[in-house]
């Protein structure tokens, strides 16, 4: 008795290190299986396995917040320059500066906007969108140029300086044709309708839930911005608004993914 006793002991202890049990399949048996450690095993797999998906997700929000932190440098970085040259102009060039427009002198930096129908005019499609013309004008175009180049540049940043680069030249190029006369045109206002061009229709062109969804936030938020392109106020370059959200809707058609990659 003390012996069986010793026996079922000796098998106690030996069942809390491993369980060897049969593999059976139709009344065959095809080996054996220890459960333990088949326990630990699996055990271990699955905390591997987490421990790598939380690598994975730490290194995913890693990369999101340096690519936002990106965004913002470069988004500060444009606006910066915009109150820069405003307050340099304001304060310095206005009372020192005298350049020609091709139709006549005029005073300060915004001498360099663009200048319809003057070929010397023509540099202003590099220079408007840093000029501003007071205080009002740059303050009025900081928010929603900071919002909707966020926007734009949300999928890639390379988008955000395609969509400028895109805006101002077809913006500059069409207000120094269809411009009036000797008027300087100046502001970061018709890059801004490039961008609302843009995000309105990407939706369009992509056909994708985030495009189309992002498309009717603009439309819904912005929406009013389209009175902009109609020569509602003489003062207002209207051209420049227009030909803007032209270069913006083109920048869509050009970025949208073609019916072969889709």
């Amino acid at each position: 008795m003390a012996a069986q006793s010793a026996a079922i002991l000796f098998l106690g202890s030996e069942k809390s290190q491993s369980a060897i049990t049969p593999l059976m399949l139709d009344g065959k048996c095809l080996g054996q299986i220890d459960i333990v450690y088949l326990d630990r095993y699996l055990f271990r797999s699955s905390y591997e396995y987490l421990k790598s998906r939380v690598k994975i997700v730490k290194q995913n929000l890693q990369a999101i917040g340096g690519e936002l932190k990106t965004q913002i440098k470069i988004l500060a970085a444009l606006v910066a320059t915009f109150w820069i040259i405003v307050i340099l102009n304001e304060v310095i060039f206005e009372n020192i500066l005298l350049l020609s427009t091709g139709c006549g002198l005029r005073r300060g930096l915004n001498a360099l906007g663009i200048v319809p129908h003057s070929f010397i005019g023509l540099r202003g499609i590099l220079f408007a969108p840093f000029l501003h013309g007071g205080f009002y004008h740059v303050l009025a175009n900081t928010v929603p140029f900071v919002v909707l180049g966020w926007f734009v540049m949300l999928r890639n940043i390379k988008d955000f300086y395609f969509v400028s680069v895109i805006s101002a030249l077809v913006g500059g190029l069409g207000t120094w044709i269809v411009g009036r006369p000797c008027s300087v045109h100046i502001g970061a206002s018709g890059v801004i309708f490039g961008y609302f061009g843009y995000l309105l229709f990407r939706g369009y062109f992509e056909r994708s839930f985030v495009a189309i969804a992002i498309s009717i936030a603009i439309a819904i938020g912005y929406g009013g911005m389209i009175w902009g392109v109609l020569p509602t106020r003489s003062y207002i370059s209207w051209e420049g608004h227009l030909f803007g959200f032209i270069g913006g809707i083109l920048a869509a058609k050009l970025l949208s993914p073609s019916k072969t990659a889709q």
